[in-house]
């Protein structure tokens, strides 16, 4: 099946355990897609993110539906797309302030370290 939604490849190994009916043993930042997949279910995060850290770049990638964001933390860049009207990204935009507000947000929200228990 074909996830139409943005998803990442944090999702990757929830599914997988999913579908072998395992759960993880310890703490990770993605959801199965198998309720979605199976059952329509709505995605518990429906944003995807991406990261690339070398030695000569760092890029972080925000999408939510048809908006995208590209972070250059070398240049200090960012660049705003709207998949519907530029699917192939070759117009960006300055993203605005209120734009990096909201991807600063789910950064701290959905990238922040799990908790784990210091009582085992």
């Amino acid at each position: 099946a074909r996830v139409r939604a943005p998803v990442d490849l944090t999702d990757v190994v929830p599914t997988v355990m999913d579908a072998l009916g395992q759960r993880p043993r310890f703490p990770v930042h993605g959801e199965s897609l198998l309720p979605h997949l199976l059952l329509d279910a709505p995605l518990r995060v429906p944003e995807a993110f991406a990261e690339i850290r070398l030695p000569y770049a760092r890029l972080q990638a925000w999408r939510s539906g048809d908006r995208k964001v590209i972070l250059d933390h070398q240049t200090g860049a960012a660049s705003a797309f709207d998949l519907s009207t530029d699917p192939l990204e070759r117009a960006p935009t300055p993203a605005s302030e209120e734009l990096l507000g909201e991807v600063g947000r789910w950064i701290d929200v959905h990238l922040a370290a799990p908790a784990i228990s210091r009582d085992r």
